[in-house]
């Protein structure tokens, strides 16, 4: 019975939610049939597509006309084989060929932008043209023996004249002396002759025969048919530059002695190995610390390399250790942890410490504390004081 009536409860619907269902229900139903009732409300009209038939069919009718191939096998166009230059041959020369009129459009259009054929093989760089073309007309490519070059490059101008025709002649000459026109009349190329004048401006010169061949472009057989033939002075015709050893005289220094708790930076850099940046570094530590308690405190500086305190330390003394001590007693953690040698941990150790069991009366009093280590107790106590 408890399970009929839960099911009898659950499908149970109030008005409003009956009233829900049915408009629901009502509209699902239309819905459905709106696909089915939609054409009967629109006009029937038919597309007409024959102005498009005709002009995709004279479209066709373009493309055979123009094609290589209709070309070559319609009646009315006969192909006619005869020797052909591609660079100067006309439009129509390319038709007769069998060429379409595409090709042989594309062909100028190659032409026009500057395109050369020097050589058979070129005319396959016609985009347009078919393999079969090329086959066939390859035989009646004519071209120059010695075509005229597309691109010409700018030579560069040299200040000396250009020899077209030279006689090689032999004669002495002097290297040091010998002009571009003399090179070259002795069989050098240009381009030595050249690299030999630069050589000379440079500043060099030929003491002897064999820095003849330090040019650049001297061929070595230009050198073995020259060498008997190439004159030079004696030595001491050549101006030597006086070289003036300089003498190098070492810096004498005074052993000096530095107070380290009074000396200044400048006195600083009288000791040997300390620049005005060492100099500064042991000022502010000794300033931070509150003074230097013992000459060992020196290699405690930041970046200070050991090889130069140990080159130093004989020459430090400590004749004032006036040092600024810290009341342990009255500082906060903040204050305390400005001093070198106290970490931020450790400030807040002694603080809560002292909190606890009340102001601190002597070293041993703090020495007490759990966690330090006799080390930091000895760093830190000519520092401290107990008032």
């Amino acid at each position: 019975m408890r399970v009929g009536y839960t099911l009898s409860e659950y499908f149970y619907f109030k008005n409003k939610e009956r009233r829900a269902l049915i408009y629901l229900s009502v509209c699902c139903v239309v819905t459905s049939f709106i696909p089915l009732i939609f054409p009967l409300f629109q006009s029937s009209q038919q597309v007409d597509f024959s102005e498009f038939k005709q002009e995709i069919a004279a479209f066709y009718a373009d493309d055979e006309k123009d094609s290589p191939t209709q070309n070559i096998d319609s009646t009315p166009q006969e192909i006619s084989y005869f020797p052909f230059n591609p660079n100067t041959a006309s439009k129509d020369d390319f038709q007769k060929l069998g060429l379409s009129s595409r090709t042989a459009q594309s062909i100028l259009n190659y032409r026009s932008k500057g395109g050369k054929f020097f050589k058979a093989e070129d005319f396959k760089k016609i985009y347009t043209l078919k393999s079969e073309d090329y086959e066939r007309l390859t035989d009646y490519i004519t071209l120059p023996l010695n075509p005229p070059l597309a691109i010409k490059r700018k030579k560069k101008s040299y200040e000396y004249d250009h020899v077209d025709k030279v006689i090689v002649q032999e004669f002495t000459f002097n290297p040091n002396t010998a002009s571009y026109e003399d090179l070259v009349r002795l069989g050098i190329s240009s381009r030595a002759a050249k690299g030999l004048i630069k050589y000379r401006n440079a500043g060099a010169v030929f003491r002897k025969k064999s820095d003849f061949k330090k040019v650049y472009n001297i061929e070595e057989a230009d050198y073995n048919r020259l060498e008997s033939y190439i004159d030079l002075p004696d030595e001491a015709d050549f101006p030597t530059p006086e070289k003036t050893k300089s003498v190098y005289k070492k810096k004498e220094w005074t052993p000096v002695f530095v107070d380290i708790n009074n000396a200044t930076v400048d006195e600083w850099q009288k000791l040997r190995g300390i620049g005005p940046g060492y100099a500064n570094w042991i000022v502010k530590h000794r300033e931070r610390l509150g003074g230097f308690a013992t000459v060992k405190q020196v290699s405690e500086v930041y970046n200070f390399p050991d090889s130069t305190y140990q080159s130093i330390k004989e020459f430090l003394t400590n004749e004032s250790p006036n040092l600024t001590k810290i009341s342990i007693n009255k500082l906060t953690a903040e204050e305390l942890k400005n001093h070198p040698y106290i970490k931020w941990k450790q400030a807040n150790r002694i603080v809560a410490f002292r909190k606890q069991h009340g102001a601190f009366s002597d070293m041993n009093s703090i020495r007490k504390m759990p966690v330090f280590t006799e080390e930091f107790f000895n760093k830190i106590e000519p520092y401290l004081k107990f008032d």
